[in-house]
Parts: structure tokens; C-alpha cells; sequence
């Protein structure tokens, strides 16, 4: 009999509903999941809601049980809470496979692309430079030197004082300090690229710190100070790449959402959508007012692009959500929008 356990988003999601999914998933984003443990056989938690409540999954006999100290998880519901643990855990599973990627070396890397054609390997940096701001960056200026130039290499370390600030105490401040000095001399882009690259060890460092003896899994700091110092230097996909990956601070998520507006509307509508079935699930003083802006947006954005009758319907479905908040439906009966 199998007592390993295996679990997929997909079962995540059958298992919770498209509601549940989507507010477990915003939680696990803002990283609201502490303390996870698992063996080979279950994983625990505790994830911050309106309390702290601990949740579990685990199998038994070949079969998989779950368990939240919320009033949903009590009832035999997998809730929320569960969710945002679920995707804890895959993303933590996935984290694993970090060690065969660190083992690789240079020389490796060499020799498999060596096996590439000239194609194959346009293709990759193509679909790279897609996934990253900096390396578009980086193309586009070669392009634009023709390549005759390589890009300027960024001197000693004794060179750059602001470089040895930002060392000792990495984060946005020493970032930005990091970048007026540097654009200076000109040697922005490779400094830059060098300091991501210690934000993302520390972090990295700290993940493995926090794997104590005889503890599998501690879930990581979120990456707060990454996505800040991504956003505020332009970066907006890399920024919102790295918070679904690690997380970030609540009102990042704002930003987020407003740098995505232009170049990637359908990542600001996701945005937005969650925050505004957040705001009313939590039904917090304000909370149906910062629901009807977001959801004013969304509108926006979907006007635009000539998606009006998805919205009613999206919106439609919200109203019989919360059918019982009158406030909210009064609103949405002003807007016309029921």
C-alpha cells in the first residue's frame, strides 16, 4: 500500500474550488504559510488568516487526510488554509531539484550547448530574454551597438564604494545608492546584474539555513526587497516573477499591479480580481470600498480591450458570491453593474 504522499495543483484545486484555490493560492503568494514540516508521508503548518490556525495533510492507509483549526477545516472542508499549504509544499518540492542545478558546472553548460544549432540556441536566448528584463535589456543594447562593443565590465570592487554598503546590508536603500553611483561611470547594467544575483544567494542562503536537523522543509523569507528593488528600477516582469515565486508584502502587490496595467493587463486584472475577492471575504472596515476600486480597474482594463460582457459576467458571479453583503450590491446597482 502507497503512504507516500503524492498530491498536484490540479487535485488542489479539484479538491478546494475555484474560490478556495484562488484565495489559497493569494495567501501562499503573500506569504502567510509559517513553520512547514513534512516527511515523506504528511507536511504541516501554520497559516496566518483572521487567526493563526495549523493545518495538515497526511497519508493514512493509502488514503490522503486533511485537517484545519478554522471553522471550514473543523467542518471537513478543505479550506483555504489548506490550500495556501498545498502549493507551500509542491513549491517546496520543486525547490529540491536546486542542488542538481547548483551541481552543474560551466563546463557542462558549455559542452550541452555546445550540442545546439545556431537556431536552437537564437531560440533559447529569445525565449529568455522574454522571461527576463535584464537580458532583453542586455540584447537590445548589443543590438543597438551592433555588437562591436562588449558591454562595459564593472571595475575592482574598491572602484565602487557604494558596492561594498550594499554588500553589507543588502536591500532596496543600498540599491538605489548602488545605482547612482554606478550610472556615473556607466557600468549600471553589469553592477546591477551583480546585485541581483547576492539578493537572490542571500535569499537562497537563508532558505538553506532554515533547514533544521531532522526538518525537510522551512519555508523561505518572501522577496519583498527583491521585487521592490526590481520594480523600482523598471523590472516589472522579473518583479512579478519573483513575487508569485517567494511572495511579497501586501501593498507590493499594488504596484505590482499598476506596473502591469501597460505591458501585462492580464496579470494586472488577475491582480486586481484577487484583492477584490480578498477585500470582501474579509470584510474588514473599508474593505467593500477597496473592493469596488479594484474592481473599477479591472473594468477599465477589460473595456479596453473590448471584454465588457466578460466582465458582467465576472461580476455577475461575485454579486451571487455575496449576495448577502447589501452595501456591496447596493454599489454594484449604481455602477449598473447587476
Amino acid at each position: 500500500m502507497n503512504t507516500t504522499l503524492k498530491l498536484t495543483e490540479e487535485q488542489v484545486q479539484e479538491l478546494a474550488g475555484e474560490r478556495g484555490f484562488t484565495s489559497g493560492r493569494t495567501y501562499w503568494l503573500e506569504g502567510r504559510v509559517r513553520q512547514v514540516q513534512h516527511s515523506g508521508t504528511s507536511v504541516t503548518a501554520t497559516v496566518r488568516g483572521k487567526s493563526t490556525y495549523d493545518v495538515a495533510i497526511w497519508v493514512e492507509q493509502g488514503d490522503m487526510l486533511h485537517q484545519c483549526t478554522c471553522p471550514l477545516g473543523l467542518a471537513g472542508a478543505f479550506c483555504k488554509h489548506l490550500v495556501a499549504l498545498s502549493l507551500a509544499w509542491l513549491a517546496s518540492n520543486a525547490a529540491h531539484h536546486e542542488d542538481e542545478v547548483a551541481a552543474t558546472t560551466l563546463g557542462d553548460l558549455r559542452r550541452h550547448l555546445a550540442t545546439k544549432t545556431k537556431d536552437e540556441l537564437i531560440e533559447l536566448l529569445i525565449a529568455e530574454a522574454g522571461r527576463s528584463d535584464a537580458l532583453r535589456d542586455r540584447l537590445a543594447l548589443a543590438t543597438a551597438r551592433g555588437g562591436r562593443h562588449r558591454q562595459p565590465q564593472p571595475r575592482t570592487d574598491t572602484d565602487n564604494p557604494a558596492w561594498k554598503q550594499f554588500t553589507a546590508r543588502p536591500g532596496f536603500e543600498s540599491y538605489k545608492q548602488l545605482k547612482m553611483h554606478s550610472e556615473r561611470t556607466g557600468q549600471w547594467p553589469a553592477w546591477r546584474d551583480r546585485a541581483l544575483a547576492v539578493m537572490r544567494d542571500d535569499l537562497k542562503r537563508q532558505k538553506e539555513a532554515m533547514r533544521g536537523r531532522g526538518k525537510r522543509w522551512l519555508l523561505p523569507p518572501d522577496h519583498t526587497e527583491l521585487v521592490r528593488m526590481l520594480l523600482w528600477d523598471g523590472n516589472t516582469g522579473d518583479a512579478l516573477r519573483e513575487a508569485q515565486e517567494g511572495g511579497c508584502e501586501p501593498e507590493l502587490w499594488s504596484e505590482l499591479a499598476s506596473a502591469c496595467e501597460e505591458s501585462q493587463p492580464e496579470d494586472a486584472i488577475r491582480i486586481y480580481w484577487t484583492r477584490a475577492e480578498e477585500s470582501l471575504r474579509s470584510g474588514g472596515e473599508g474593505s467593500v470600498a477597496q473592493a469596488m476600486a479594484d474592481l473599477r480597474r479591472v473594468e477599465r482594463l477589460m473595456n479596453s480591450t473590448n471584454r465588457a460582457e466578460e466582465f458582467q459576467r465576472h461580476v455577475a458571479r461575485l454579486a451571487l458570491t455575496h449576495r448577502q453583503n447589501r452595501q456591496f450590491i447596493d454599489l454594484l446597482k449604481q455602477r449598473r453593474w447587476v
